[in-house]
């Protein structure tokens, strides 16, 4: 089994006299339609790229079903 991080990228059209308010309107574009992008997200995988492997002991961190690894036997 693999465990990597997987990042989705994604662009927000955004306007502002500068750099603060490009990233609010932004922010407030994304809080207003983030069920837009999500769905952009889940519709596209394509645009996805895998990260960094997940360091095996934050596994459960991430995956509560695969609890700890079982090294008693």
């Amino acid at each position: 089994m693999k465990y990597n991080h997987v990042t989705f990228s994604f662009s927000i059209a955004a306007k502002g006299e500068n750099d603060n308010e490009l990233k609010e309107y932004a922010a407030d574009v994304l809080e207003n339609e983030a069920w837009d992008y999500m769905k952009m997200l889940v519709r596209s995988p394509e645009n996805a790229e895998i990260g960094e492997e997940i360091d095996p002991v934050e596994i459960p961190d991430f995956f509560y079903d695969e609890g700890e690894s079982d090294d008693s036997n």
